[in-house]
């Protein structure tokens, strides 16, 4: 019981098995339950929230790919990429709305998302661009990019981070829960 929060279901641990899994094994059984859980799962929003990361452009980005080998829910694609793309930074990056709201790595992410195929691309295209420019400007000589939290390890028992992490601090932990920076 102590550990509920560690061994629930986590829809960003599905959300990575959804990529691998229609590449792989496209007409298994457990493709098809893996992609009709991750649809019953969906937000109204149309993003899906993460346990162990602080945006939720990590567990949408796994599912859109994982749709997008599928072949499937075109519409539920565009419509979350136009909600994630509407969150960009006027540097043109992305991040997450508690501790890092600029982020080499969720800009990454969504950089792949914006050129997923031909027609997003084309939609999306001066966002990818923006996206691309800061990437590039976050670059150093040596091909290292900057840290940014992004891993969150609450403490066991947390049932939902998304409403949990609001509460925490980097200088003001709540419980044993940790942020990927405080370790660092």
């Amino acid at each position: 019981q102590h550990a509920k929060g560690y061994t629930q279901s986590h829809i960003c641990v599905s959300a990575g098995a959804l990529i691998f899994m229609p590449k792989h094994f496209p007409s298994h059984q457990a493709t098809e339950s893996l992609a009709y859980y991750m649809l019953s799962e969906l937000p109204t929003d149309g993003i899906w929230d993460t346990y162990w990361w602080s945006s939720h452009i990590y567990a949408t980005y796994y599912a859109i790919k994982g749709f997008h080998t599928l072949r499937e829910e075109k519409e539920m694609i565009e419509q979350a990429i136009s909600f994630l793309a509407r969150q960009q930074n006027p540097d043109g990056s992305f991040g997450d709305s508690y501790f890092t709201p600029s982020s080499v790595f969720y800009t990454a992410l969504m950089l792949e998302l914006l050129s997923i195929d031909n027609d997003i691309y084309e939609k999306y295209e001066e966002q990818a661009e923006k996206a691309a420019s800061f990437l590039i400007g976050n670059i150093a000589g040596d091909g290292s990019v900057g840290f940014t939290s992004f891993l969150l390890i609450p403490k066991p028992d947390i049932m939902d981070t998304a409403r949990e992490v609001q509460n925490w601090s980097r200088k003001n932990k709540v419980d044993d829960s940790v942020i990927a920076e405080d370790t660092m």
